[in-house]
């Protein structure tokens, strides 16, 4: 097969989990089929898969495990994570994860939306009901991803590139912006290269969570409880917000992405994955689906 052939197909597997994401994650869902109710973690999972797991719903159930690791490469792996926080990538992501000796965990591809970026959100309910979708979604885009953006559009891996990343509008979530995270997917095409990063539509609400039940980490906006939401992008438009999450209330799912990575790369600062799926949280670290070996 050619790698021409290859794309095309991947390509063509994209429109139709696109298609499939946006029925699960909009309107089409009632808030009547779901169960609200904390959902404790476990916590023999990985802090990864702590997170991922609170985000799931009866339609979205990533076929994916932990990784056991002896303790010396279980460590490595823990302190490549910090380190990135902090600038010292040196030789890529995907290289300097190699260097540690660790057989990458690849991603399942038995599932589509494993193709897509996804943001899972805690948002802070004294005030906020879980039905209530224009509230979540407002309170996610103006506290989580706005300063995430506004730190990129600021920084000096977008002042570099050829077209860098302008904010022209935030009306309603949508984020209206023009430059080079416009062409996250390789075949794009945009008029004035402008275009739009985020949808309002898919933001979904999974669950409530408490500081006792359902958070796998000690939050730092206190409240009573606590609406534990998605936010998917499939454009990857948004992986140059990455590095840039200013919050600890917010992580993001990244799949291994595959023959798209040397291109995202490019918008990212290598902070993503060939074949290695991760969680990206605050400041850029890193974490990964690998417990210790017990």
């Amino acid at each position: 097969m050619t790698k021409k052939v290859s794309m095309v197909k991947k390509f063509i597997r994209t429109a139709i989990a696109t298609a499939a994401i946006l029925a699960l994650s909009g309107c089409a869902t009632s808030p009547k089929e779901f169960d609200f109710t904390p959902k404790a973690v476990n916590e023999s999972d990985s802090f990864a898969m702590q997170v991922l797991k609170s985000s799931y719903n009866p339609g979205l159930l990533f076929d994916m495990k932990d990784t056991e690791l002896p303790e010396d490469s279980y460590q490595n792996v823990l302190d490549y994570g910090t380190s990135s926080a902090i600038g010292l990538m040196a030789g890529g992501a995907l290289g300097a994860l190699k260097g540690l000796g660790w057989a990458a965990l690849f991603n399942a591809s038995s599932h589509p939306h494993l193709d897509y970026i996804h943001y899972i959100a805690y948002v802070p309910a004294d005030d906020i009901d879980i039905t209530d979708y224009d509230a979540i979604n407002s309170y996610i885009k103006k506290n989580y991803l706005y300063p995430a953006l506004e730190s990129y559009v600021a920084s000096d891996e977008n002042k570099k590139l050829e077209r860098p990343v302008e904010i022209l509008d935030y009306a309603n979530g949508d984020f209206q912006i023009k430059g080079d995270a416009c062409y996250a997917l390789p075949y794009e095409t945009h008029d004035n290269d402008t275009c739009q990063m985020f949808w309002n539509q898919n933001t979904l609400s999974i669950r409530y969570a408490t500081a006792e039940t359902g958070l796998p980490f000690t939050p730092s906006v206190k409240a009573n409880r606590y609406i534990v939401a998605r936010i998917v992008d499939l454009r990857l438009r948004s992986s140059v917000l990455l590095k840039h999450i200013k919050t600890d209330m917010m992580y993001a799912f990244v799949p291994g992405l595959g023959y798209r990575t040397e291109h995202l790369s490019q918008l990212t600062d290598n902070i993503i994955f060939e074949d290695t799926p991760s969680i990206i949280g605050k400041d850029a670290s890193i974490n990964f689906f690998i417990t210790k070996k017990k």
